[in-house]
């Protein structure tokens, strides 16, 4: 997984980030969770974002509840979500 991060795609940092936080496949790690939900965040991964607003909310994965970050990320997980837009002829 890391060498899909190292790649750039988003989906090797983010299941790094879930093992960590749950503990599947690697040691708990909540720090090293939270550092792999902001490098996946950082290539455009909703998921990462919206885990990393709902930390800053919380006071989760050993982050302090801290209403400025969850604030950023709540707004990044808006722009990662906004609909394509096509052109239709």
């Amino acid at each position: 997984m890391e060498r899909a991060y190292e790649l750039g795609e988003a989906s090797g940092a983010l299941a790094l980030g879930s093992w960590f936080e749950t503990g599947e496949r690697l040691a708990p790690d909540s720090h090293a969770a939270a550092g792999w939900y902001e490098r996946a965040s950082a290539l455009g991964d909703f998921t990462a974002s919206h885990r990393l607003q709902q930390a800053y909310t919380l006071g989760e994965l050993g982050l302090a509840r801290d209403a400025t970050k969850a604030k950023q990320y709540e707004q990044l997980v808006f722009a990662q979500t906004e609909p394509v837009k096509a052109d239709i002829e």
